[in-house]
């Protein structure tokens, strides 16, 4: 089990339930697997109650033009409720889907995509007209929203429409990092490698170029994650990326923040060279951080300490 993704679990069962993960950082010790059941269980729920309200809305809704709906959401329906609307509105009426997303702006269409029931994605995403997604997506991703990114994007049923996204929201290169991070957050290891093997070479490497702590350590839960060839491949491409510094920083980060097993998982994804060569920086990271925290190096027995009958 990698904490990482334990961690994740956790922080997208608070964003379920609208708390603080550290509210039920004691759900730590069910493990990434039962946390990720106990939260679709709780968003299942949370949705069916309010299904049969929605339904009816969605009866009234051949009754009022694109242009009404979408202006009075904006002036009287609150984003969350909007939200959970979206998925009833979007089962009925499909066809309205893209006019209406037209007409909405980003921020409101941001506002509201973390009350989407993500499981009827799948059923109102393959009409889905990607360049009505991304401004929103852009405003998700700088508010580093990566609970409602990932979970939307983890249901959509349409093989192509997260590399669309993704190849556009890279675009202009400022998103690399979040996305990363968004990517951080999948619950399926299966859609994960699927998602990552459908990306152009160049981009794919690009991703995984870190430049902030917390993109760091998603490269490094992601990159855990991976198939054997593809976390090689990844793996190998990230090293080869940094210089003795950035390596430092790399093996410092894992040490730090307790993501051993991930860090593990990277170099024994490296080639023999690049193996050896990550073992030694991290082997000595080991022995700094701890000297600062035992002030004893490794292999030297503690000093005797003076008491009062010395």
């Amino acid at each position: 089990m990698h904490t990482l993704i334990t961690e994740v679990q956790l922080q997208l069962l608070a964003h379920t339930l609208g708390i603080a993960p550290e509210e039920i950082s004691t759900f730590e010790n069910l493990g990434a697997e039962k946390i990720q059941a106990l939260r679709e269980l709780v968003s299942g729920y949370l949705f069916d109650e309010l299904a049969p309200i929605f339904g009816r809305v969605a009866k009234l809704a051949p009754l009022v033009p694109d242009a009404l709906v979408t202006k009075v959401a904006e002036l009287a329906v609150p984003p969350m409720v909007a939200g959970r609307a979206a998925g009833a509105l979007g089962i009925a009426h499909p066809h309205r889907i893209n006019a209406i997303l037209r007409r909405l702006s980003p921020g409101y269409m941001a506002d509201s995509a973390p009350s989407i029931d993500p499981r009827v994605i799948p059923r109102i995403s393959a009409g889905l007209e990607i360049p009505l997604l991304i401004p929103a997506a852009r405003i998700l991703l700088t508010r580093k929203d990566f609970a409602t990114v990932t979970l939307l994007l983890g249901s959509v049923d349409n093989d192509q429409l997260f590399t669309e996204l993704i190849e556009a929201l890279s675009t202009d290169g400022e998103h690399l990092g979040t996305i990363l991070e968004a990517l951080g957050y999948a619950t399926s290891d299966s859609w994960l490698n699927e998602t990552l093997r459908r990306l152009r070479r160049p981009l794919l490497h690009e991703l995984f170029t870190p430049a902030a702590e917390s993109e760091t350590l998603a490269a490094l839960s992601v990159i855990a994650r991976l198939d054997t060839d593809l976390r090689t491949e990844v793996a190998d491409r990230l090293f080869d990326s940094l210089d003795t510094e950035g390596q430092r920083t790399l093996a410092d980060t894992g040490l730090t923040r307790g993501a051993h097993s991930e860090l593990r998982s990277f170099a024994d994804a490296l080639d023999g060279h690049r193996r050896e060569e990550f073992e030694s920086v991290t082997a000595a990271i080991e022995g700094t951080i701890r000297i600062h925290r035992t002030g004893v190096p490794k292999g030297q027995p503690p000093q005797h300490m003076p008491t009062n009958r010395d």
